[in-house]
């Protein structure tokens, strides 16, 4: 039986307002296999990642004159998952 795969949706914006960091990237990366995969955030600061396999996972989101930012997630099977930074 092939195994489900989730996606992640989410926004990089900022702490202070929530104001869309549009001059940035998201970095997945898998806790169990360390493999990673980066996305860059399009006009609006939104990023996504498909055909993920259900896990625990660690997404860092950076931009220009921000910290980055680290959000643990692990994922099941057929989950959509949405993040805002």
């Amino acid at each position: 039986m092939a195994q489900s795969e989730a996606v992640i949706r989410g926004q990089l914006v900022t702490e202070f307002d929530g104001s869309a960091l549009t001059q940035g990237s998201v970095t997945l990366t898998s806790r169990n296999t360390r493999s990673s995969m980066q996305a860059t955030v399009d006009s609006s600061g939104h990023f996504s990642f498909q055909q993920i396999s259900p896990g625990d996972y660690v997404l860092t989101g950076t931009s220009d004159g921000f910290s980055s930012r680290d959000l643990r997630v692990s994922l099941t099977d057929r989950c959509n998952f949405r993040c805002f930074y």
